[in-house]
């Protein structure tokens, strides 16, 4: 009888842990998982009310199509694909450093205490003289407006979103607001200027179709003289 009841024992199935031995573990460590616990809520709860709260703020630019007003003479490719170069290039343009160097001195964001102001104006006006690449302060604010600052095309339009994050909402707004406003003076300059470059030097050739048709009229008037024509 009692072997019979050995080999009942060995062919029992050794299977998982039975449910009563998980509740009895978890009630014995309640206090160390209870402890665990409220240490991670805790951290976590820390962390969020130590991270400061990032805004951002849009503003949208549209990019017109470029058609140059002048004269064929002057061989100005007008093709889809020079459009969307032209695109591609103001698009550049407006996440160039040049750029945001121009937004960080009209804003004075040296000063902020997000890019690590305030400073004395001495130390201002030398980093803004430096020549661009030879100030390690200004190309450092560059560099981090430039982080925050980000420009998405809005597929099958020429329009682009300009998006600027920051830790106080006043500056995101007024930070992508001023990148659109320049962008768009600079694209104004730009225009006004191969406009005047373009009116100088029609204004240079007929300058000298002028002085070549005095010069043809003098030497035609020697001749007649020379060769004793009366007019």
């Amino acid at each position: 009888m009692s072997s019979t009841t050995r080999g009942e024992d060995a062919s029992e199935p050794q299977g998982g842990t039975p449910l009563g031995e998980i509740l009895d573990a978890f009630l014995r460590r309640r206090r160390l998982i209870l402890v665990v616990f409220l240490l991670i809520a805790g951290f976590a709860t820390v962390r969020t009310l130590l991270t400061p709260p990032v805004y951002e703020a849009s503003a949208r630019i549209l990019i017109g199509r470029e058609s140059p007003n002048v004269l064929d003479f002057q061989e100005v490719a007008q093709a889809d694909a020079g459009q969307d170069d032209d695109y591609r290039t103001q698009l550049n343009l407006l996440r160039s450093r040049a750029l945001a160097r121009a937004v960080i001195e009209d804003m004075g964001l040296l000063q902020d205490p997000e890019f690590g102001g305030p400073r004395s104006p001495e130390e201002v006006a030398e980093a803004q003289a430096a020549p661009s690449g030879t100030s390690p302060l200004i190309e450092g604010a560059i560099s981090g407006f430039l982080g925050r600052l980000t420009a998405r095309p809005i597929r099958k339009t020429r329009l682009v979103t300009v998006t600027f994050a920051a830790s106080r909402p006043e500056l995101a707004a007024e930070a992508a607001n001023k990148v659109s406003q320049l962008f768009i003076h600079q694209s104004l300059q730009f225009r006004y200027q191969t406009s005047a470059e373009a009116g100088q030097w029609l204004a240079q050739q007929i300058e000298d179709q002028q002085r070549k048709a005095e010069e043809a009229d003098v030497s035609l008037q020697k001749l007649m003289e020379r060769e004793g024509i009366v007019n």
